[in-house]
């Protein structure tokens, strides 16, 4: 009987509380009532840090699903409008633009370019500029530094290239660029507009002759289509009985001839014999360290942060040469055969926040990346 008058008394208590909290909860003086309770600017502020680490469009606060599912947690918070949420997250690019500018001002190392043309559904061209470059911590850094809508001008492009350089003042930092295949005249008078301002600022490696890197998806789609016109024309050939072809008849010749390798091997031997050689530089001990094996998962960036301090300068040139990106956009993309589209959540957010979107969410992901 002792232990049924105990459980009563328990369910009792039990009651008592929960009423207890009910009558908080929903009391307009109610204690959690009023824990609950959130600060609505505290909350856009939160709510747009969020999206900056996501691919969330900001008119998810309008979302009925994302409401009920917020209410659910909580019925007392207080998301805001979306002007609201643009107000906070504009104020966040702002500030993370001043980190980012004082970390590319304070980086030992060089920066390579990108730059890649958009589209929207409605044929609306924007020019993404990206910085690439490997920071003191050998870590990877992929940072889009402007996305502006682009006009028909022609010498449009070269003047947003010229004033995001200025905006960021980077001038001083640019190894290279790697660009679309675009016209081949438009792109080489850009390319040189924006090397000679860098010229202006530093000396570029071989004068500049590595400046523009050619985009190897382009490069590829090049190859791809000389071939099917070289095979086209044999095909259209094939029926004539036309004998062998003469240049394959010269450099199989040349491939039988054992001469050019005999004279290599010459003067390698010759070098090596030498007894006035100078002492052995990086380079020498670098050539003469054993071919590491080949592992599938090998991470070359990983392998000269453990060796820098080895080889300290050959360590700086790989940190530049292995931030230079070969090509603009991805394995996938490079088998479409139309322009690459903004991602909608951009678009929706209106072309006065599209950059800000894209720009920090590069900056944010990337340290999120790193984490």
């Amino acid at each position: 009987m002792s232990g049924d008058h105990a459980n009563e008394n328990a369910l009792d208590t039990e009651m008592k509380v929960h009423s207890l909290g009910n009558e908080s909860f929903g009391g307009a003086n109610g204690i959690v009532g009023e824990n609950l309770a959130t600060d609505e600017a505290k909350t856009s502020r939160e709510l747009a840090k969020w999206i900056c680490a996501t691919d969330v469009s900001l008119q998810i606060i309008e979302d009925p699903g994302f409401l009920d599912l917020v209410h659910t947690l909580n019925p007392f918070v207080k998301l805001g409008t979306v002007k609201m949420l643009k107000a906070e997250y504009l104020k966040i690019f702002k500030e993370e633009r001043v980190k980012i500018k004082q970390v590319l001002a304070d980086l030992d190392g060089q920066i390579s370019l990108s730059v890649d043309v958009l589209k929207t559904p409605a044929c609306y061209e924007y020019l993404c500029v990206t910085a690439h470059f490997i920071d003191d911590g050998w870590e990877v850094k992929k940072w889009v530094l402007s996305l502006c809508h682009v006009w028909e001008e022609e010498d449009d492009v070269s003047k947003v290239l010229l004033k995001c350089l200025s905006d960021w003042n980077i001038e001083n930092k640019i190894s290279t660029i790697t660009m679309t295949n675009g016209s081949d005249s438009e792109n080489d008078a850009t390319v040189k507009i924006l090397k000679d301002l860098v010229q202006e600022k530093k000396k570029l490696q071989l004068n500049g002759q590595l400046f523009h890197v050619y985009c190897c998806a382009d490069i590829l789609s090049l190859i791809v289509q000389d071939t099917l016109a070289e095979i086209q024309e044999i095909i259209g050939e094939g029926g004539d009985g036309a004998g062998p072809c003469p240049k394959f008849r010269r450099v199989e010749e040349g491939c039988d001839s054992s001469k050019y390798g005999f004279d290599w091997v010459q003067e390698y031997n010759q070098f090596t014999q030498s007894k006035n050689r100078c002492p052995k530089s990086e380079l020498d001990l670098y050539l003469e360290d054993p071919v590491i094996p080949w592992i599938e998962d090998f991470d070359i960036i990983r392998w000269w942060r453990a060796s820098s301090s080895k080889y300290p300068t050959l360590a700086r040139v790989a940190r530049d040469l292995l931030a230079i990106p070969i090509t603009v956009v991805t394995s996938y993309d490079a088998y479409l055969t139309t322009a690459r589209e903004i991602d909608l959540c951009l678009i929706s957010s209106g072309r006065d926040m599209m950059g800000a979107l894209m720009c920090t969410r590069s900056w944010k992901q990337s340290d999120s990346d790193k984490d």
